[in-house]
């Protein structure tokens, strides 16, 4: 099960405090392509909104450019236990942990 999506580390400007920019275009250090745009309600006058408020904008941004390493830290998490085969109720885990692993790379 291997990731056939951009490789390499995923940035933003958008929570990135070492940028003057707020873009929103995530980005991969190992290819000049947009991964994804995130988008935020930038005018407080807005009631409503299809988009979050900044704050919740920048905590989903930083799950996303967590992904990546999120999933081979799984990956290595699902190996683990098939190596150990640990006792103690954790079959439940694995199995979810498996089938997060397909949906993000089938």
């Amino acid at each position: 099960m291997e990731f056939k999506g951009t490789q390499g580390d995923w940035s933003c400007h958008l929570v990135n405090d070492d940028v003057a920019c707020n873009c929103t275009f995530v980005l991969s250090d190992q290819e000049p392509i947009c991964i994804a745009t995130i988008h935020y309600k930038k005018d407080d006058s807005l009631e409503e909104s299809e988009y979050p408020e900044l704050e919740r904008a920048k905590a989903n941004t930083k799950l996303i450019l967590a992904a990546p390493k999120l999933l081979e830290a799984l990956k290595e998490m699902v190996e683990m236990y098939e190596a150990v085969k640990p006792t103690g109720g954790y079959q439940g885990i694995y199995e979810s942990s498996i089938a997060v692993i397909k949906q993000a790379t089938k």
